[in-house]
């Protein structure tokens, strides 16, 4: 079985649309183009408007923040994330395998993703080991390309511009060192719109943007 990506990796064009295009005012860093605030709640639902069972919960760290996905309002997954201005970097994963709790540290910081983005960005690529506790090692590569942008519309609000982006991964614990690619959707000064995710059966589907708000009172418990 393929080791999920961090949370946002792999999405794609589900319940919401996008056609056209649109321009992109460039941010002040990729913290603040990506939403990654500390106390914000990101809620998904995996029908249009419906009830929001995914959520990210954005907490503060000493170096940085991490993502914490909530199922159902439970917790599940965390990535830590650190910045460089217009770079966010994956520095270590927090994830269950097995049954058994895991953490992934990076020897290097993972470039995640960058701000502003365009279809003319230059791909950010890295190759890495890591260490696995409570046991293991390894070495994984990333790419992020982005592959085009367009007007993209969702239960949370109609945004002018979005980005598709394009994760592709190489773990040599997994498959053998198979490469294998996930898709998603940015808006500017919003965040991830769109997350192609595993659903309650295990089944890979589209949850849409409902709303970002305060986490104090709860992210996605439904």
């Amino acid at each position: 079985m393929k080791r999920l990506l961090p949370f946002f990796l792999g999405l794609g064009l589900g319940a919401c649309g996008s056609s056209g295009s649109g321009d992109a005012g460039p941010p002040v860093t990729a913290q603040g183009y990506y939403g990654f605030v500390a106390g914000q709640c990101f809620e998904y639902s995996e029908t249009d408007g419906g009830l929001p069972t995914l959520g990210i919960v954005v907490a503060s760290e000493a170096t940085g923040v991490a993502l914490q996905l909530d199922r159902h309002g439970q917790e599940t997954r965390v990535d830590h994330l650190v910045f460089d201005g217009g770079l966010a970097l994956l520095t270590q994963q927090d994830f269950v395998a097995g049954g058994t709790l895991r953490t992934r540290n990076f020897a290097t910081p993972i470039e995640y993703v960058q701000a502003p983005l365009a279809t003319t960005n230059a791909s950010l690529s890295t190759s890495t080991g890591y260490q696995d506790s409570p046991s293991g090692s390894g070495q994984e590569s990333w790419e992020t390309d982005v592959l085009s942008e367009q007007p993209f519309s969702c239960a949370a609000g109609s945004y002018p511009t979005a980005f598709e982006l394009q994760f592709t991964t190489t773990d040599s614990q997994v498959d053998g060192g198979e490469s294998f690619a996930e898709r998603r959707w940015a808006a500017p000064d919003v965040g991830f719109v769109d997350v192609y995710t595993q659903d309650d059966l295990g089944v890979f589907a589209n949850f849409s943007l409902v709303d970002v708000k305060p986490a104090d009172g709860g992210c996605a418990a439904h």
